[in-house]
């Protein structure tokens, strides 16, 4: 992100060129699209403080004159509006409303031409002030932005088919295409053959549909638990899918990346699958795919040989689990059960869900204890409950369920409630605040490209820290916070909420790895 300078409160004007990185929808401030193809326009948008009157637009094509373009005042669109409401998604409602408050300024360039580079910025004009030509128009101008229109090629990189015997003859002729711009490889597409009566199962969860087959979906992960079948969208996707037939025999495939891939299944084209992959940028890259021959067993037998088997699950999470968010105390979780032990409705699994503060997610409500100053983990020693609490004796309840057969669950999410400013001078009355602290200053925490800590950007736990997981420091840091819940008090397991709200192409992770070919793989680590 990139503001111009000012001397009051905020900055005049914000423009990001990804804006929040939503990866359905776009923000105000944002370039659209963010990676331009030769021959289409470009919408540049740009957030400006209330007392900004009106914003113009420098660009200037590589050797070519700086020219001015007049900003509109915009709002967000019903189609960005909508792709932030998700079908019902998690607090859909509110992240719609936060879209369209923002609003903005907009203009849109005129078509950009292969093999020119670009650069543009922003100026602001303020009642009082003066005009921007005058004195002070330094202070009123963002920095200068890059932008060139990519162009399709059959060169570019190194696409590798992997496995199957078959594989040339799915392959349709002519079909991998390679987008570079001046900033390098970002994408290839290629085309694999689809008979007549050929169903495509897969792509990781689907509630939608069983057959694929007519579809256009992605794989990126992102809070999609409900209407999936209108949106295309998914928790928890796979660039992974089997293609059963009717007369023909069975295969599969495989794309062997983590970043962001879209699937045309036989939706614009009847007798294909086109498939497109987002690439790292590199002048030259290399994409496998893994093909895989046989019936379905055979084909899922060869993908999970190649990415990891599921390990069988113990016989008690087959048994009903009962849950409900306002099961907030120990005395209404004992009543609930109770309940169903006189209904004669066995239960195996008791998940509780409003069991902590929902800051720091490590302790009991209304626990008392005396804080950690370097964000150390805490044993169940260090707590005492108040009678009068809502978990009066978390043990106890624990021991009872137990005794009644029932395992608990506790509830999840890997961030961590925060002030925005984390400077040395947390208070060290403030747990949440002190683990807040030592998370960053361990280095277990999401970074941005710049260095300094990733804050959530979605609306569930705004501005919350992300513990980075990606290695097994960080692992070895979050889950000692949690360690006596297991150990001391004997909790069974943890519903694991939450894992698709690293948003940035450019994250850092501690593995080395950005954010576009990290994001998805963070439930993974999760």
């Amino acid at each position: 992100m990139t503001t111009a300078t000012t001397t009051t409160t905020g900055p005049l004007l914000t423009h990001r060129p990804h804006g929040i990185e939503h990866p359905y929808a776009t923000s105000a401030d944002q370039r659209v699209p963010v990676l331009p193809e030769a021959g289409e326009t470009v919408r540049l948008g740009v957030s400006a403080r209330a007392d900004v009157t009106a914003v113009t637009c420098q660009g200037q094509a590589t050797g070519g004159p700086v020219l001015d373009l007049p900003l509109q005042t915009a709002a967000a669109s019903a189609a960005d509006t909508a792709a932030l409401a998700g079908g019902d998604g998690h607090l859909a409602e509110a992240q719609a409303a936060q879209l369209a408050a923002d609003g903005g300024w907009s203009v849109r360039t005129p078509p950009l031409e292969a093999g020119t580079d670009y650069r543009y910025r922003f100026l602001a004009q303020v009642d009082g002030l003066g005009k921007m030509a005058g004195e002070g128009a330094a202070d009123r101008a963002t920095d200068w932005f890059d932008v060139s229109a990519g162009v399709w090629s059959d060169q570019g990189g190194d696409l590798a088919f992997v496995g199957a015997a078959a594989a040339a003859l799915r392959l349709v002729p002519g079909s991998v295409q390679w987008l570079r711009d001046s900033g390098g490889m970002r994408r290839v597409r290629f085309a694999l053959r689809l008979a007549p009566g050929e169903h495509v199962v897969g792509f990781g969860e689907r509630f939608d549909a069983v057959d694929q087959r007519g579809r256009a979906l992605d794989a990126v992960v992102f809070e999609q638990y409900k209407s999936q079948g209108v949106h295309g969208r998914t928790y928890l996707p796979m660039p992974f899918a089997h293609v059963i037939g009717e007369a023909t025999p069975g295969w599969g495939l495989h794309v062997r990346t983590s970043r962001r891939t879209w699937f045309d299944v036989a939706r614009s084209q009847s007798d294909r699958i086109v498939v497109d992959v987002a690439l790292g940028g590199a002048d030259h890259e290399h994409l496998e795919v893994a093909l895989y021959d046989g019936a379905p067993h055979e084909v899922l037998g060869a993908f999970t040989g190649e990415v990891g088997r599921a390990e069988e699950l113990p016989d008690w999470v087959f048994h009903l689990w009962a849950s409900g968010n306002e099961w907030n105390t120990q005395a209404l979780v004992t009543q609930r059960m109770d309940s169903h032990r006189d209904l004669d409705i066995p239960v195996g699994v008791v998940v509780i869900e409003a069991w902590s503060d929902e800051e720091g997610i490590t302790i009991f409500r209304d626990a008392q204890y005396t804080v950690i100053a370097d964000g150390a983990a805490h044993r169940a020693a260090d707590f005492t409950y108040p009678a009068g609490g809502a978990w009066p004796d978390p043990k106890a309840m624990i021991d009872d369920l137990h005794s009644r057969g029932i395992k608990v669950i506790l509830w999840q999410i890997p961030l961590q409630k925060t002030e925005f400013d984390l400077g040395p001078d947390v208070l060290a009355s403030s747990q949440v605040l002190t683990d807040a602290r030592a998370m960053v200053v361990g280095g277990h925490a999401v970074r941005e490209a710049d260095g300094a800590e990733y804050h959530n950007r979605g609306w569930w736990f705004p501005q919350a820290l992300m513990a980075d997981l990606s290695t097994q420091p960080g692992r070895d840091w979050w889950t000692a916070k949690r360690r006596y819940l297991v150990t001391d008090l004997d909790v069974d397991g943890f519903k694991t909420d939450g894992g698709e709200h690293a948003w940035g192409h450019d994250l850092r992770y501690a593995d080395g790895t950005r954010g576009d070919e990290g994001n998805n793989l963070y439930p993974v680590h999760y």
